[in-house]
């Protein structure tokens, strides 16, 4: 049985009689944040921030909990967040996928995380890529003609050339130094996975085309490596310290492994996945970071702000409410900023009022954010020096 919900609706299918153990704080790891919100004397259950899909009974009954923002397409803002590394860099702490629980079966492709998984692995092997393939010494086993290399393999030589009247041949073990190293291997190994997966994906993933691309671009250095490699190898190899800047492509290619059970077979399987959360508070952090970059000098988290853009302090809140009214606690919150003397002087401000700014989602917002915020942002009426600018997230039938 699957139970469905969107982010911060309340059930209606008393699951507080199913489940003893609800917290009374939204916890990412149990149960997607669902919490007990008391609100005007009554107790009810209501869903976070946290989108995705978990086993509230293992096996029996399972919840999937959708963006609250109808057809929103959290790829795309994913995609966005890759076009600056200050950003890309901390996108792993915005999703988990827990490979220990078995996989859930949803009713649409549409809502899956092997799609993130996939974007995540190719835009850092596209970073790889860019500053060409590592090198470095691993083991080759040959059947040498009229020399010898290494170590020779007295049994294979024994069994393959000695007792076939071979005795020119000799079977040797010994190190090579290139780009055919276990670490390529397994990264290739992926990508095959990868591109079997986007050959039988019928389009459920609308940046096809791009991935595609992407996906060619990172393939083609590789045409020397071998993808021959064991699922021991696979399932245990750990990262060589050699190999700083391949930890988080490794990290995903085995978590890519992963998810399709090790077998290529596995990649036509829709539907079915892994219980993983997103978390879109963050995602949407992230996102407005990504676009204020794109035009603006910005202190990203100073002194537990979100953003500080010339004289502004710019607060990220994913609340459609901003529509038409405010958050109190949010407006406090942003004017306590505006008031901490260390914050000030980072905005270069004496003794004048601090610009609040509170970024918001709407269907009707802007696609981007230029350099003149606050002259392009909508007056709060009833506080001076706040306002709001509204953007438009990615949707599925744009």
């Amino acid at each position: 049985m699957l139970i469905k919900l969107k982010e911060h609706q309340s059930e209606s299918f008393g699951l507080s009689c199913w489940l003893e153990d609800i917290p009374n704080e939204p916890n990412k790891r149990k149960y997607l944040g669902l919490y007990y919100d008391f609100w005007k004397g009554k107790r009810s259950v209501k869903s976070s921030y946290f989108i995705g899909a978990c086993w509230l009974e293992k096996n029996q009954l399972a919840l999937q909990v959708e963006p609250k923002i109808t057809d929103l397409d959290y790829l795309k803002m994913f995609l966005e967040c890759f076009k600056h590394p200050k950003v890309s860099q901390e996108l792993s702490k915005i999703y988990h996928i827990d490979f220990n629980q078995p996989k859930i079966e949803l009713d649409s492709s549409k809502f899956e995380i092997t799609p993130l998984l996939i974007i995540h692995f190719l835009q850092v092997m596209k970073a790889i890529v860019r500053k060409g393939l590592k090198k470095s010494y691993y083991p080759v086993e040959q059947n040498l003609n009229a020399k010898v290399k290494g170590k020779i393999n007295i049994g294979k030589t024994l069994k393959h050339n000695i007792f076939k009247e071979q005795n020119h041949k000799t079977v040797c073990h010994y190190q090579e130094f290139g780009i055919n190293c276990v670490e390529n291997r397994l990264l290739k190994k992926a990508l095959k996975f990868v591109q079997s997966y986007l050959a039988k994906s019928e389009s459920d993933i609308k940046t096809d085309d791009k991935l595609k691309q992407t996906l060619a671009y990172c393939l083609a250095p590789f045409e020397l490596v071998s993808d021959n490699i064991e699922i021991r190898e696979m399932k245990n190899f750990k990262n060589n310290a050699f190999f700083k800047d391949h930890a988080v492509a490794i990290k995903l290619a085995k978590m890519i492994f992963k998810r399709f059970a090790y077998n290529l077979q596995n990649t036509h399987v829709k539907n079915l996945t892994p219980p993983f959360w997103i978390n879109m508070s963050l995602l949407f952090e992230k996102y407005v970071y990504a676009l204020l970059l794109a035009n603006n000098e910005v202190k990203y988290q100073f002194k537990h702000t979100d953003f500080l853009i010339d004289d502004i302090v710019i607060d990220s809140k994913y609340k459609t409410r901003y529509k038409n009214k405010y958050v109190n606690d949010d407006i406090a919150q942003l004017a306590r900023y505006g008031r901490n003397k260390v914050i000030r002087k980072a905005l270069n401000l004496d003794e004048e009022i601090a610009k609040c700014l509170i970024i918001y989602p709407n269907k009707i917002g802007k696609e981007r954010l230029d350099k003149d915020l606050w002259q392009q942002a909508e007056e709060i009426k009833a506080f001076k020096a706040f306002k709001k600018i509204a953007i438009k997230l990615p949707s599925f039938d744009a």
